[in-house]
C-alpha cells in the first residue's frame, strides 16, 4: 500500500461540439444517426481545431493548471510530470511532459517523461506518480491527454464515430491517511492489432486508427480482462466489492460504459459517465469523470475509490484508492 493522496484535478475539452449526426453524414450517408446514437451511447463528441490550431501542451497545461490551482499549490513544487495519451503529443523527442513542466512553470529538478499504454495510461501513470511522489517526498502530477481528432477519417467509420479530444490532470502527495491500497496491469502482446495506428512511413497510408478485431472480440477481451484486474485490486487492498463508494471505469462509448457498470459495480458505488456528451477520450475518460465528480466535492474523505481500464484490446489495469481530502 502505497500512503498518497489526490491533492487536485482538472479537465479541459475543445469548444468544437460535434453531433452523432454530423459524424454519421460524413461516414455512413443514409444510416439513421438515431441508430448510431442507440449503440454507441454517445449523442455529441468534442474534437479540437480543424485546422489543428491547439497543441496537446497546451491541453495538458489548462488541465494542470487547474488541478494545481485546486491543490493550492505552485508548479515549482512539482518533482514529478508524467503526460500520457494513446497516440503522443505535439512531438517525439524531447517528451511532452517536458513542455508540459515549462509551460506549467515547474522547476528544471522536476523529473517530465511521457508514457504510453493505450487507454490504460492514467492508471499506468498515476501508479507510477504515487510511487515517486513517495519515494521522493514530493507531489507528482499526471495529464492525460488524447488529440484523437488528428487520427480519424471518415474513411475508418469505427473509430470516427466514437473518439474525441480532451485533457484531465491530477497532482497527488504522500499522505497521512490516503492510501493507493492497490494496483494491477497487464498487456497481451498477441493482440497487437485488436487496434492500431501505426506510422504512415512504415505502412504507406495515412495515420488513422484502424480496428482489426470485430467488436465482440474487443468486447470480450475487454470484460475478462477488466474483470480480472478488479478482482485483484479488491482482493490485494482488503476491500470488498461492497465496500466500494465510487467506480470510475474506461468509457469506450456510453453504451461499454453501461456494460462494465451493470457488471463491475458495487451495491453502493455511485459513477460518472461522460462518453455520452464527451465522446470517447481514451486514456482521459476516468480523470476526466473523476475531475468532474471531485470538483463538485462529491468524492470525500474516508472513501474507496476503484478505477479500472482496458486499452486497444491489449492493456488492461485497476486501481484502488482510499481518499483523504
Amino acid at each position: 500500500m502505497i500512503p498518497v493522496r489526490l491533492l487536485g484535478m482538472g479537465w479541459t475539452v475543445p469548444e468544437r461540439a460535434v453531433s452523432t449526426g454530423e459524424v454519421v453524414a460524413a461516414a455512413l450517408p443514409g444510416r439513421d444517426p438515431a441508430d448510431m446514437v442507440r449503440r454507441t451511447g454517445i449523442h455529441q463528441r468534442r474534437w479540437g481545431p480543424a485546422d489543428d490550431a491547439t497543441a496537446a501542451v497546451d491541453w495538458a497545461a489548462a488541465a494542470l493548471g487547474q488541478a494545481l490551482a485546486q491543490a493550492d499549490l505552485p508548479a515549482d513544487r512539482l518533482r514529478t510530470v508524467i503526460y500520457t495519451s494513446s497516440v503522443g503529443g505535439d512531438r517525439i523527442v524531447p517528451s511532452t511532459a517536458s513542455a508540459v513542466g515549462a509551460a506549467v512553470g515547474a522547476d528544471p529538478d522536476c523529473a517530465c517523461f511521457d508514457v504510453n499504454n493505450a487507454c490504460t495510461g492514467f492508471l499506468t501513470s498515476l501508479d507510477l506518480a504515487a510511487r515517486l511522489a513517495v519515494a521522493t517526498d514530493a507531489p507528482a502530477a499526471v495529464v492525460a491527454v488524447e488529440v484523437f481528432h488528428r487520427y480519424i477519417a471518415p474513411q475508418e467509420p469505427r473509430s470516427y464515430l466514437v473518439f474525441a479530444d480532451g485533457a484531465a490532470a491530477c497532482v497527488v502527495a504522500p499522505a497521512r491517511r490516503g492510501l493507493l491500497r492497490a494496483s494491477d496491469f497487464g498487456n497481451d502482446g498477441r493482440r497487437l492489432e485488436a487496434t492500431t495506428l501505426h506510422k504512415a512511413e512504415l505502412t504507406g497510408r495515412p495515420e488513422q486508427i484502424r480496428f482489426g478485431a470485430r467488436a465482440d472480440e474487443i468486447t470480450g477481451y475487454a470484460m475478462a480482462d477488466m474483470a480480472l484486474s478488479i478482482e485483484r485490486v479488491l482482493a490485494r487492498g482488503g476491500v470488498a466489492a461492497d465496500q466500494v463508494d465510487w467506480f470510475f471505469p474506461h468509457q469506450p462509448n456510453g453504451s461499454m460504459f453501461d456494460a462494465f457498470v451493470a457488471r463491475f459495480a458495487g451495491p453502493r458505488a455511485r459513477t460518472r459517465k461522460v462518453a455520452d456528451q464527451l465522446g470517447s477520450l481514451g486514456c482521459a475518460s476516468i480523470p476526466v469523470a473523476l475531475a468532474q465528480a471531485w470538483g463538485e466535492g462529491l468524492v470525500e474523505d474516508g472513501q474507496h475509490l476503484l478505477m479500472a481500464a482496458v486499452g486497444a484490446g491489449s492493456s488492461r489495469g485497476a486501481v484502488l484508492m482510499t481518499v483523504e481530502r
